[in-house]
């Protein structure tokens, strides 16, 4: 049985809640599996990512690198945003440091509080056709990085 909860309920906001445990490398494959799907589908959708004192190693960020890559296109028509609820500011630093890095080509957004994250991921999906990828920040009192910003 997997521990990493996949909530569809509300589609197109899916919501990912990850365990504070280890996660195991079949589980993880089948987790990345079923986010493949959901790009397969051709459907304009927002990804909330609950990962609270959660962290992944090297190999599951890289597999998440590899799914963004391998659907590009799908990512860049179809993913309106991607909300990462993270429980503090060193991992909130981590992330800026891999945007540089990896400059997503979907909006990204870090919080702390998850109804915020689920807000703005819900706004992203009404709000497409007006997205403007250099108009993330600090407006609502979140820090947040993505396309365009240094």
């Amino acid at each position: 049985m997997t521990r990493i909860h996949l909530d569809e309920t509300r589609w197109p906001l899916l919501r990912v809640d990850y365990p504070t445990e280890q996660i195991d490398d079949e589980e993880w494959r089948q987790h990345l599996r079923k986010l493949e799907v959901h790009l397969l589908r051709q459907e304009r959708f927002s990804l909330v990512l609950n990962m609270l004192d959660r962290s992944f190693d090297k190999g599951q960020r890289q597999g998440i690198g590899q799914v963004v890559e391998d659907h590009k296109v799908h990512c860049e028509k179809y993913l309106a945003g991607v909300a990462m609820v993270v429980g503090g500011k060193i991992q909130l630093a981590a992330l800026n440091i891999i945007s540089w890095v990896n400059k997503p080509t979907f909006p990204v957004h870090v919080f702390t509080e998850l109804d915020a994250a689920e807000q703005w991921a819900l706004d992203q999906i009404g709000g497409w056709d007006d997205q403007d990828d250099t108009t993330r920040g600090d407006e609502d009192g979140t820090e947040g990085f993505g396309p365009g910003d240094p």
